[in-house]
Order: structure tokens, then C-alpha cells, then sequence
């Protein structure tokens, strides 16, 4: 056990349990107001393929993804798909202190297939604090780890993921899951034609549904989140306009920098140097 750079007690790193089962990291994060994560933000360097699951202990902290943004507090287990986009930081005021548990292997991605996880972040009001006590008991030993001990723990996380909300609806409506295939494919040069073949709908149902559930085109929209999306790269990384742009698949720069001119006001350039504004909003499923 030692204490590293961000404050947080770090019970285990690189602990390979067996040939299907790695826990990269588990701890706790003492309240930090400067703590912030990134993961998979910076397009060169898309490479952090993890599970992370955290459960908030007190205070308050926040995710931002492409889609969405979320805020967390005392009693919040969240957990982050690998290979997403993922910015999680602190409440400046009231920053959160939360356990942690980072993991892949084989048998995290057939119980992420089993239990259907797919969201980029799930959030659940639940007490899973004991599972994460067992697990760095597990962890502290001396003596040899119990595999299947630790295996039945983490399929207990895979299964709080999954859990569902009282009255949540099962089947999503053709709008959300057209919303959500655009999200899917937003760093594709993403087609009308493409959307409707892979969804099998016909190009006039997709628009008339999609318009009467947000009020907007469907490619309308797609350009909208491919924009908030470029903002938050220009923002958060050193990556240069022009990789930016191909990395969200642009025909090249300068057509990335007038459509990005016209959803804004201003170059993508411009905003780059643009003073910071808190920008936070508030979401939880």
C-alpha cells in the first residue's frame, strides 16, 4: 500500500490475478480538489482500455463525456466503459472521496457481454461499498489471492452495473436509437444512407421520427454533437486543429473550421485561446 501524486491510497497496481483477470489499480481517493482524470481524450493517444468502476463515499464530483455530463455524490457507484472518452474531477467545494477499481481481462469482457453493459457511463444510486471492502481484503492478504473468491466479487459489480431502475423502459423508441448510433459513429463522415441500412428504416421514417422527438434533423444534430465533441478536444488536449479534424473525419481542415466558424462565431483557433468558462451541467440517469 502507498500514497501517489493525486493523494490516493493505492492498495493494488498490476495485481494479475490469473491469465483472464487483471486489476490494474484499486484504492481510495482522498478529497482533492485538483484531482481530475482524462482517459482517451487526447486522439493519439486512444489507448486506455479499462473498466473502472467507483463508488462515492462523500462530496461531490463530476464525468464529462462527448454526450453527456453527470454529477455525482455520496452513495453514487459509477462505472466507466474502456475505450470511451471519460473526464471525471472533483468538486472544487466539496471535492468527493470514493473507492476505486480499475480491471480487463477475459473475464470482464464476457460479463460486460453477459449483462449487455454498453453505456459509456452508468451511474446508480446503491451501497456497493462492501463489495469493494471484500475485494481489497482479497487484495491486502499476504497469503495467496482466492481466485474464485475475487472472479464471484467482480461479477457482483457486473451485476449492480447492470441492474435497472424501477419503471425504466427496456426497449428504446427509433428516436434513441438513432441518437444513440449517431453518438456511436461520431468520429465517422457518418451518412444518411449508411444510418438507414444499418438500422434498416427508410430514410423518411428516421427523419420524421427523429424530428418529432428532438425537434431537429438527424444530420443537423449529428453535426451539432461532432462540434461539442471537437470543442471539448480543442479544450482538453495539445492536439493541433488539423489532427483534431481528421480524427472526427473531416474532409480536411479547412472545411472542419467553417462549419465549426459557423456553429460558433469563431475558428476553431479562436476558441482554443478563448478564456475558459465554467461550463459544468448537471446530469444523472
Amino acid at each position: 500500500m502507498f500514497i501517489n501524486s493525486f493523494g490516493e491510497k493505492i492498495i493494488s497496481d498490476d495485481v494479475y490475478i490469473n491469465n483472464i483477470l487483471e486489476i490494474n489499480l484499486a484504492g481510495v481517493t482522498n478529497p482533492n480538489p485538483d484531482y481530475r482524470m482524462m482517459q482517451n481524450v487526447i486522439p493519439s493517444k486512444m489507448n486506455y482500455r479499462y473498466y473502472v468502476f467507483e463508488y462515492v463515499l462523500e462530496g461531490k464530483g463530476y464525468i464529462e463525456t462527448p454526450e453527456k455530463n453527470y454529477t455525482v455524490y455520496a452513495g453514487d457507484m459509477y462505472f466507466l466503459n474502456k475505450g470511451q472518452y471519460h473526464i471525471y474531477y472533483a468538486d472544487h467545494k466539496n471535492p468527493f472521496k470514493k473507492e476505486f477499481i480499475v480491471l480487463r481481462g477475459e473475464l470482464a469482457d464476457r460479463l460486460a457481454a453477459l449483462y449487455q453493459v454498453e453505456d459509456s457511463v452508468i451511474v446508480r444510486q446503491m451501497d456497493i461499498h462492501p463489495i469493494f471492502e471484500r475485494i481489497f481484503a482479497n487484495i491486502e492478504r499476504e497469503d495467496v489471492i482466492p481466485n474464485d473468491e475475487l472472479e464471484l466479487l467482480i461479477v457482483q459489480l457486473f451485476q449492480q452495473v447492470k441492474k435497472q431502475e424501477p419503471g425504466r423502459k427496456k426497449e428504446k423508441d427509433l428516436a434513441v436509437q438513432i441518437k444513440d448510433y449517431l453518438y456511436d459513429h461520431i468520429r465517422e463522415n457518418l451518412t444518411v444512407a449508411k444510418m438507414i441500412s444499418d438500422l434498416h428504416i427508410s430514410k423518411s421514417v428516421a427523419h420524421r421520427f427523429f424530428a418529432e422527438r428532438y425537434g431537429i434533423s438527424v444530420m443537423k444534430y449529428y453535426m451539432t454533437i461532432k462540434l461539442d465533441y471537437a470543442k471539448q478536444l480543442i479544450r482538453q488536449t495539445d492536439e493541433s486543429i488539423a489532427e483534431i479534424a481528421h480524427y472526427l473525419s473531416f474532409e480536411d481542415e479547412k472545411y472542419f473550421s467553417k462549419c465549426f466558424k459557423k456553429e460558433y462565431g469563431m475558428t476553431p483557433s479562436q476558441f482554443r485561446k478563448y478564456p475558459k468558462r465554467d461550463s459544468t451541467r448537471e446530469y444523472k440517469e
